[in-house]
């Protein structure tokens, strides 16, 4: 059975944030079949669904921050760490290769809006060896530039869900119930779960359009987004 990914996290924020800008018009928000057939079904909140082939099965995929596409990992034979990078274009319907190959065994990934490179979570070997972090990686020439990274896999939570500021120099990454902002150029991870109440929270958190806040969906439970500010961090009262 096809997996259906429903793009909650992007609908959530986007909506709070232009409902707080005053803005009318819907964003384009999709709902996507993916991950174990050659093809990508979409389905668009407003118009006929489409089905756009693909050469391979998408592994890990990561929506464009406009809803418009979105970007997926084709994986080569049954190495975990053999990648390369494609983009999917929703309007037209077309396929661009961003990356030839990549090293590292992904857990997540966003890219920058303006294409030129990507932030992963996820494993590497070196020496041997397997290292679990936060890398960056340019296009298109694959240099990988190391953000954060744990020796030890299994000392802590992991990483996940990264997600890339409009202006790609901070993150959103999840690490099992907390979440953390991310210096890229200083590699300085500052948590944001002291405004939290107790409990788990989900993985919807997004940056508004123009990084200056942070939206965060609370777990089922409770239901409730908390808006926070884009450079502290703090609760917006």
């Amino acid at each position: 059975m096809l997996t259906r990914l429903i793009v909650t996290r992007i609908a959530c924020s986007l909506v709070v944030f232009m409902r707080l800008a005053g803005a009318q018009v819907a964003p384009p928000l999709t709902i996507v079949n993916c991950c174990d057939a050659n093809n990508l079904t979409v389905f668009p909140l407003r118009g006929a669904s489409f089905t756009i082939p693909l050469p391979f099965v998408p592994s890990v995929i990561a929506f464009s921050s406009t809803g418009e596409g979105l970007y997926a990992m084709k994986r080569h034979g049954t190495d975990a760490s053999s990648l390369s990078l494609v983009k999917v274009h929703f309007h037209p319907v077309r396929v661009s290769t961003l990356l030839e190959s990549i090293a590292i065994d992904v857990d997540s990934f966003t890219v920058s809006k303006r294409d030129d490179k990507a932030l992963v979570a996820g494993r590497r070997a070196s020496a041997g060896k397997w290292s679990c972090g936060i890398f960056e990686v340019a296009f298109p020439s694959g240099a990988v530039r190391t953000i954060l990274e744990r020796l030890n896999c299994l000392n802590g939570a992991l990483w996940e869900r990264v997600k890339l500021s409009p202006d790609g120099d901070r993150a959103l990454v999840e690490t099992g119930r907390d979440i953390q902002i991310i210096d890229l150029a200083k590699g300085a991870a500052t948590s944001l779960n002291r405004e939290f109440s107790k409990g788990p929270w989900s993985e919807y958190v997004s940056w508004s359009p123009d990084g200056k806040w942070i939206a965060v969906l609370e777990s089922g439970r409770r239901g409730k987004i908390i808006l926070l500010d884009g450079e502290t961090g703090l609760s917006r009262q």
